[in-house]
């Protein structure tokens, strides 16, 4: 018997693409769609047996009308903004609201109007119960409801996206959400190259509060195994993931300086060096009470020139609070165990940003490791991107690029 249709919002993406990955490995003999903005611009991301759609989940008119001609039985909706991407992309807290929650609500009127879905399974975020960018969040678990109000813009789009999600769920139209958390992987376009060109020498606060991460297979991994629950039949015996929402992490907390270090490691080295989640270096500390104060006039002379800020004091916040996660509940209703490893996905990263490992050869131009980070303005960014011999990220202006190269040797280097 055939398998399911499997639709994947975001599916060119970080999230999307492992959940892809993870699909073709549990439901071999399901129909796979992965629609996105984008479609994907490398051999890496383009996964055989997988049908590429592009499409903007902000335009209701095309999604219900893609979805109303696939006729998906799960639709698995990874597609959404992180602050970082609004912010590289100047749509800000507008744009947030537009993606995280009209986007979602266009896809799930055009699964419910489509008929044919009986299992929608939402990424959702840890933050949709952080209400206080600085107050700390140690070992949360799904007792803790979101709270009325938020002080940054995407917890809020990301709870009330949750809501719909989960608020829509019927014995027919089956739905769940999985929280995560920090996802690293390959494709990842946010976290790692926006951490990689962070100062090394000083740290804001002291970096030990205790963070986690997920690496993209495991939040991938939580996704499928959500859908399985959902598409199985009814069993007194067996738990429901049918109108929740499930914390999804690697539950191995770790220090915020160490994961620096460790992207840091993964840059110069290929690798991560030191096998061990203590922080390893001593660099500047600033106190928080002066980062917070910098941050602020910063943020004032932005204003002043109607710019935005580069770091917000509610960043700030983020940054030096504990952030971890209790995962029973997706232990007990999922079976979700992590699989994959933190140094591991950080490694698969820069193997994305890098357009591949050690020795890949594209267009004639070998990029090897180690890499560097290398300032460049816009029009350096396109003919660096046009070449394809780096990824480039454009949060601050930044290319990732082998080392020993200059601009000159890339400005040159065979189209």
């Amino acid at each position: 018997m055939a398998g399911p249709k499997v639709v994947v919002t975001g599916g060119s993406g970080c999230l999307g693409s492992a959940v892809i990955q993870c699909l073709r490995d549990r439901l071999p003999d399901a129909s796979l769609f992965a629609l996105d903005i984008s479609t994907p611009t490398t051999d890496s991301n383009n996964t055989p047996r997988v049908e590429y759609l592009q499409a903007d989940i902000c335009d209701a008119s095309a999604i219900a009308r893609i979805i109303g001609q696939i006729q998906p039985q799960v639709i698995i909706h990874t597609a959404g903004l992180v602050p970082s991407a609004a912010k590289r992309l100047g749509v800000g807290d507008a744009g947030l609201r537009k993606v995280n929650i009209e986007g979602t609500q266009n896809v799930l009127d055009a699964a419910k109007t489509a008929g044919s879905v009986i299992a929608f399974v939402h990424t959702s975020s840890c933050d949709v119960v952080k209400g206080d960018s600085w107050g700390d969040l140690k070992n949360v678990n799904e007792s803790i409801t979101p709270p009325q109000k938020f002080d940054e813009v995407y917890a809020e789009t990301k709870a009330v996206s949750e809501h719909m999600v989960l608020s829509s769920a019927s014995s027919y139209f089956k739905t769940a959400a999985i929280r995560t958390y920090g996802i690293i992987g390959s494709n990842d376009n946010n976290l790692v190259p926006l951490m990689a060109v962070t100062p090394r020498r000083i740290s804001l606060g002291k970096g030990t509060n205790l963070y986690d991460f997920t690496c993209a297979e495991n939040a991938a991994l939580a996704h499928v195994l959500a859908v399985e629950n959902l598409l199985s039949p009814s069993d007194e015996g067996s738990p429901s993931a049918n109108g929740k929402a499930f914390f999804v992490t690697d539950q191995k907390p770790i220090p915020m300086r160490r994961l620096m270090e460790m992207i840091w490691e993964c840059l110069d080295h290929g690798q991560v060096q030191h096998d061990s989640e203590e922080i390893q270096g001593n660099p500047i500390v600033v106190p928080i009470f002066l980062a917070y104060a910098i941050i602020w006039i910063m943020s004032l002379v932005a204003k002043a020139f109607r710019k935005p800020p580069f770091v917000t004091t509610d960043e700030l916040g983020a940054g030096v609070s504990v952030r971890y996660f209790d995962n029973s509940l997706a232990r007990d209703v999922l079976g979700y165990v992590p699989r994959a490893r933190l140094e591991d996905s950080i490694r698969d990263a820069f193997s994305y940003l890098s357009c591949g490992n050690s020795d890949d050869d594209r267009n004639g131009w070998k990029i090897i490791r180690p890499l560097k980070v290398l300032p460049v303005d816009a029009s350096f960014l396109d003919k660096l991107d046009n070449q394809s011999i780096a990824r480039s990220h454009r949060y601050e202006g930044v290319a990732i690029v082998k080392s020993s190269l200059t601009r000159e040797e890339i400005s040159n280097a065979p189209l």
